[in-house]
């Protein structure tokens, strides 16, 4: 068998191990019809999947708003500033939602004062910090506070009083504004796609549509429509993370169907419940995507633009610029400059006593993540190139996505914790394997397009030069596949470095990952090191992705040279 055919098997088997064997594992081995059908009989599951539902379509919708309307503004209009926009737009995507949401928190003043905490009893504090929203006890906070104070001799941490910029009172502890804050973080995704859609619409169509339309009417009734497939693709994949989001839900205290199944599996240990749970989740997921794959058709879920910018379609006035301009900085300003600058308020640049209390984990993750996102690309390049155009392996590479996260990792304890396969249970591998089976599907994809570009008779050449298949890869596609191998080693680390659900329920004993550790800190009221452990992460995400836009304009920069 010739090292092609080995390399194909072993892609596959690898994607079916790692990604597609723990979620169909477990979904089969727990199966209970009765454990089903008691979740649409209870009235509380129903008004957390409710809520869930909510969360899920509203982010999306609203990530769909706000990433089309600048897509627009930056791809087809002459307003001024847009490369900077463009990369900037994009830093609230670098930010992890949770660590947003705590940053919002401490804006309008409902983080807890950690100097006046004072509990002495061990298992009231563990109360305590269950309703604080770890775990959404189902003691509201003044009942537990009136039964704390007449039993036992605790001070209750009190709130913050309101800060003086703050013209009422906000009660942010609802989905209206967790869906407002996983918005914030993951609208530029839907930019993303949406921009790089725009700029490869052929420039013939947009030409025809001018001449029967205004240029208002030619985007919105032709640009927007043959770039809805790439729109809808964003919104699936924003709705995929939020309704699997643990963090903004637990730090916003919403009661989510994500938040029942981590309690039931860390509370109870009840695996069959906890994966009970998930299955109305991942129906609707699997819906979505059906739906997506038949409205996309052969298009590639993701597309590489074509052009540095858009064409310029329609002008501004003075009026009109400025008022994109406002928006457009109004949201960066809310998305990426308010969170840090509250972040670097509340750290009190206490930079060494944090490093000190949890510089493992800042390297733990550095770690994981460099070593996960490199590992990701084996599969993922021989994936895309092995399966590229083949529509029922399209449909098993979006199986994994399914899952919701906690379902995920319920899966990966099921198939490594035994003793066959105890060391990597026992260490950080189980969660780099967990990472893998999360993130895989969007490197294949990511790298799907780039694949596409790249002439079959470039291969050929290679081979009538003598080169073995092992040659023409190393030696031809890499080097050609180059950006987008970059693009993929890139999407994988921010994607590792900021989760969270998989590292709270797969981190193994002696090694905390610093997602985890700000999440923990946080609950236990530790606002200064969380906040200078959340810049810490923020600045890891941010430099590899300035480096890689640097490198890139570079390279567009040195070709557009060598060409005059």
């Amino acid at each position: 068998m010739s090292s092609r055919s080995w390399l194909k098997i072993i892609a596959i088997t690898s994607f079916l191990i790692l990604s597609v064997l723990p979620v169909a594992y477990m979904y089969v081995s727990s199966f209970n019809l009765s454990r089903y059908t008691w979740i649409f009989e209870d009235v509380r599951q129903q008004h957390m999947f409710e809520t869930t539902m909510i969360l899920g379509l509203g982010t999306a919708l609203l990530c769909i708003l706000l990433g089309v309307s600048i897509a627009v503004l930056l791809e087809y209009t002459d307003i001024p500033f847009k490369s900077c926009l463009s990369v900037l737009v994009i830093v609230s995507l670098l930010i992890p939602p949770y660590i947003m949401g705590i940053s919002f928190l401490s804006f309008i003043g409902k983080n807890w004062v950690t100097s006046e905490i004072k509990e002495p009893n061990p298992e009231v504090a563990s109360m305590v910090r269950r309703d604080r929203g770890i775990t959404n006890s189902a003691m509201n906070a003044a009942a537990l506070q009136n039964t704390l104070l007449n039993k036992t001799a605790v001070t209750m941490p009190p709130v913050q009083q309101k800060p003086w910029y703050i013209p009422y009172n906000i009660d942010p502890y609802n989905v209206q504004w967790a869906i407002v804050i996983l918005s914030l973080a993951l609208f530029p995704i839907v930019f993303l796609l949406t921009s790089f859609a725009l700029r490869n619409i052929d420039e013939r169509m947009i030409d025809a549509a001018l001449l029967l339309r205004k240029p208002l009417g030619a985007i919105w009734r032709v640009s927007l429509p043959m770039v809805l497939p790439q729109i809808l693709v964003g919104g699936l994949i924003v709705y995929i993370f939020a309704i699997s989001e643990l963090g903004v839900p637990s730090v916003m205290r919403v009661d989510t169907t994500t938040m029942e199944v981590f309690n039931h599996f860390t509370g109870f240990f009840d695996i069959s419940q906890a994966l009970a749970l998930t299955v109305p989740l991942a129906f609707s997921i699997a819906v979505l995507i059906l739906a997506a794959q038949l409205i996309i058709g052969k298009k590639p879920f993701f597309t590489v633009p074509s052009a540095a910018e858009g064409r310029v379609i329609l002008k501004l006035g003075k009026a009109q610029k400025a008022l994109g301009l406002g928006y457009i900085f109004a949201v960066i300003a809310v998305s990426s400059a308010m969170p840090l600058g509250i972040l670097l308020y509340n750290s009190g640049l206490a930079v060494l006593p944090a490093l000190e209390k949890a510089g493992d984990s800042i390297l733990n993750s550095l770690f994981l993540s460099i070593f996960c996102s490199t590992l990701i690309l084996v599969p993922s390049f021989f994936i895309a190139y092995f399966y590229k155009g083949v529509k029922w392996m399209d449909y098993l590479i979006l199986a994994p996505l399914i899952a919701p996260s906690a379902a995920l990792g319920i899966g990966m304890i099921g198939v490594w914790n035994n003793g066959y396969t105890a060391f990597v249970y026992g260490s950080f591998l189980v969660l780099a394997f967990g990472y893998l089976a999360r993130f895989l599907p969007f490197t294949i994809k990511t790298l799907e397009p780039f694949m596409a570009q790249v002439p079959a008779s470039v291969e050929e050449s290679g081979r009538l030069a003598g080169a073995s298949f092992t040659k023409t890869v190393s030696g031809i596609l890499a080097p050609l596949l180059k950006p987008g191998l970059l693009t993929a080693w890139l999407i994988a680390f921010i994607l590792c470095m900021r989760e969270l659900d998989l590292s709270v329920m797969l981190t193994p004993p002696g090694f905390q990952t610093l997602p985890n550790r700000i999440f923990t800190l946080y609950h236990y009221g530790d606002i200064r090191t969380s906040s200078v452990l959340s810049l810490f992460l923020v600045a890891i995400v941010v430099v590899p992705y300035i480096a890689i836009v640097f490198m890139s304009n570079a390279s567009k920069w040195h070709t557009s040279n060598s060409k005059k």
